[in-house]
């Protein structure tokens, strides 16, 4: 595997991680997990994860606000796109965390 393959991997498994985090009733780790990756880098061959760090990171915003707009906004636009896998991953995932808190 080539070095941006396990940058995606990680990122992937990171991601997941925080997903798994909320769902597990556990925001702080989930927050500082997220905020970690504020401080990196990444290029244009990382959208598809970008899309996902911004869209976890609205899922815990919810979480205390209880306010969706930003999460509908964001699928609108990923649907848009025609990113249907990324579209129906993520509004599935909203729907599980919009059913715990």
């Amino acid at each position: 595997m080539n070095r941006q393959n396990w940058h995606s991997l990680l990122l992937e498994a990171i991601l997941n991680a925080i997903f798994a985090l909320l769902k597990m009733k556990q925001l702080d780790k989930a927050k500082e997990l997220i905020d970690g990756f504020y401080t990196m880098k990444f290029n244009e061959n990382f959208i598809v994860e970008q899309i996902r760090i911004n869209f976890m990171t609205s899922l815990i915003q919810y979480t205390s606000t209880k306010d969706k707009s930003e999460i509908q906004s964001q699928l609108l636009s990923i649907k848009n796109l025609r990113l249907d896998h990324l579209y129906n991953d993520l509004k599935f995932a909203a729907n599980q965390i919009f059913s715990l808190y």
